[in-house]
């Protein structure tokens, strides 16, 4: 059985074997990782996310994804609650386990954009120096997955400086005066880009 070698490298070479030549800025497909340079690799990495660019990078990421998980818009101000931030996530509960079993389960497309909101609030925790609020609120999305996406209405959760009360329509997640007062710094600083997509 004959092989043509060069149609086969060209429709089944494994992606892994692309890498970016760093010199020239494009990509090149090889054979083999024999040409493979760590060095320029390294000094691309470092000259896109050494010293502070990484984490202001990671920054911006956090409040974009802040920006897009609660349908944030820089022409409408925030709800405030007894001067604490009000941010609600819109969720939707699967009709048919409500038919069926009578169980409030959240569904899958809400549980996805609720694990988002969770993780870009807790990122913002974490860069607020909340970490024990951050911390909260990954274990609590954990739990959430493990029950199985199963919520009751009006019930609370505390996490840190977060109150998480869970609605059949909406989770409400009310800050605490500190992180009420820092976050819309935060979003001021880091979004600008995602306001404006948003938009």
């Amino acid at each position: 059985m004959q092989i043509d070698r060069a149609r086969f490298e060209s429709e089944f070479l494994d992606p892994l074997d692309e890498h970016r030549n760093w010199d020239s800025g494009r990509l090149e497909r090889t054979a083999s990782w024999q040409d493979f340079d760590p060095a320029a690799l390294w000094a691309a990495l470092e000259a896109e996310y050494g010293g502070e660019a990484g984490i202001d990078q990671a920054r911006r990421q956090c409040a974009q994804a802040l920006v897009e998980a609660f349908s944030l818009r820089a022409d409408s101000p925030m709800d405030l609650r007894g001067g604490r931030l009000l941010l609600r996530c819109r969720v939707w509960i699967d009709d048919f386990d409500k038919k069926y079993s009578g169980r409030n389960v959240v569904s899958i497309n809400s549980a996805d954009r609720l694990q988002k909101a969770l993780e870009a609030l807790a990122g913002a925790a974490g860069f607020l120096a909340a970490e024990p609020t951050a911390q909260a609120m990954r274990a609590f999305e954990s739990q959430f997955h493990r029950r199985g996406r199963q919520i009751e209405s009006r019930q609370r959760f505390e996490l840190g400086e977060v109150r998480v009360t869970t609605y059949l329509q909406r989770f409400e997640f009310l800050l605490a005066p500190s992180l009420s007062q820092a976050l819309p710094v935060f979003l001021a600083t880091w979004a600008p880009e995602a306001f404006a997509k948003a938009a």
